[in-house]
């Protein structure tokens, strides 16, 4: 019995890119619970069905978006640099999407990021048995760190939370 070959990651170019163009693609990761992960290649939420984590409460049913997304910033020699996209009426804010180089869909989504010779990986791994998600970020390069604050949405997967 021969086994079924692997398919090959899909890779996405990033540098020069159209913002819409890349808006336009996405990426989704299920398990067996019915949980997923799923957002822009840009990882800018643009539906409300977009989520880092919404786990399945009561399968098929009983979705909850418990992590919506995360905000990240990276300092390199004490200047700051945005590597999230948000949506907002008529307009994106920051423009964290800019020191994207290549976005990869393979066993986890991943997001390379580069500031001057700084390199950022960051990869979303959805738990195939659990509601769970794992973010791994691998930082490369000198006088940098990275701030992560997690957006807990904790609302059911329907609806949207106004301010």
């Amino acid at each position: 019995m021969s086994e079924t070959p692997l398919p090959s990651p899909i890779v996405v170019p990033c540098v020069g890119a159209d913002l819409e163009e890349l808006l336009s693609r996405e990426w989704l990761f299920a398990n067996r619970l019915g949980a997923y992960a799923s957002s822009t290649v840009v990882g800018c939420n643009t539906r409300r069905y977009h989520g880092l984590l919404v786990g399945a409460t009561s399968p098929p049913v009983g979705r909850i978006c418990a992590l919506s997304t995360v905000a990240e910033k990276l300092c390199v020699n004490g200047e700051w640099f945005d590597l999230s996209t948000f949506e907002f009426a008529g307009t994106f804010s920051p423009c964290g999407f800019v020191p994207l180089v290549e976005f990869r869909n393979d066993v986890a989504a991943s997001f390379l990021m580069r500031t001057g010779a700084v390199e950022l990986t960051k990869e979303i791994v959805l738990s195939d048995s659990s509601n769970a998600v794992a973010i791994r970020y691998t930082l490369r390069g000198e006088n940098a760190r990275l701030e992560v604050r997690p957006f807990a949405a904790m609302r059911d997967f329907h609806h949207l939370r106004n301010a």
